[in-house]
């Protein structure tokens, strides 16, 4: 009875210590809970406020990046305006010195023209007179050569019946003393 007395208490003590000491660790896990619980709060509030002022920094720069935007886009606008005001301007002047000048040349090359177009018609009329005596001495002396040539085919075929008669007429003899020299041989050959 004793040992179970004993040995019951000491359950019961076993069960009490692990209580404490769970009850314990409770607490230092609520406790620690609590701590990070709160160190992430903080850690996050302190991220909202630096990306906030990131933020505001960065809406700051935009704002006044876009305020020097508008005011150089304004600028740019008035001093192409201006640019374009003087270019006209000045365009508007040079073109009034220019069109003096070109009346001037033009009336000048008209004249060029006129002396230079007059010396070119000259010169064809003589060049096409020319060609017109280069033709007529052309046809005038094929006129000439055309009896002249028929007279020289004539003169040859002539020639060459001649040669050709000639020719005929020599070795028409030429035939004859060897025919004869044959007849001769011959007879003298049967004749022995």
């Amino acid at each position: 009875y004793l040992k179970k007395m004993h040995w019951a208490a000491t359950a019961i003590q076993q069960r009490y210590r692990a209580c404490q000491i769970r009850d314990v660790h409770v607490r230092q896990y609520n406790n620690l809970r609590e701590a990070a619980v709160c160190i992430q709060a903080a850690f996050r509030g302190m991220k909202t406020r630096q990306q906030l002022q990131r933020t505001h920094l960065a809406a700051t720069v935009i704002q006044r990046r876009f305020r020097a935007f508008v005011d150089r886009k304004k600028y740019l606008l008035l001093r192409t305006a201006a640019l374009v005001i003087q270019q006209r301007y000045r365009a508007h002047v040079l073109a009034r010195s220019q069109m003096q000048m070109y009346i001037t040349i033009q009336r000048a090359t008209l004249s060029i023209q006129a002396a230079f177009w007059g010396m070119q018609v000259r010169r064809e009329i003589r060049d096409k007179q020319k060609a017109a005596i280069v033709i007529q001495a052309a046809f005038r002396m094929h006129r000439v050569y055309l009896p002249y040539r028929a007279m020289r085919l004539a003169a040859i075929i002539i020639q060459t019946h001649y040669r050709a008669h000639l020719q005929m007429k020599t070795d028409h003899k030429n035939y004859v003393q060897v025919r004869s020299s044959v007849l001769l041989l011959q007879a003298a050959y049967r004749g022995m």
